[in-house]
């Protein structure tokens, strides 16, 4: 097997340095972009379901809670 020069080695790693800085920059970027809707549908897809939608939030129960407590006041 051919040995590889150092200096190459080297100049390699050095771009690959640089490339996985601009990589995370890149995915920072990205994920600070992302509203709640491609958030919900990366979730989903992860999870092999469909992706949730706003109405779903309807049907934990959470809103009819809320409005019962509001009547105990």
């Amino acid at each position: 097997m051919d040995r590889i020069p150092s200096e190459s080695l080297r100049r390699w790693a050095r771009a690959w340095e640089s490339a996985g800085a601009f990589l995370a920059r890149e995915r920072a970027r990205r994920l600070r972009a992302m509203t709640d809707d491609d958030v919900r549908a990366a979730v989903a897809v992860l999870f092999g379901g469909r992706p949730p939608t706003r109405d779903d939030r309807r049907a934990t129960g959470l809103v009819e809670q809320q409005r019962l407590f509001r009547k105990l006041r």
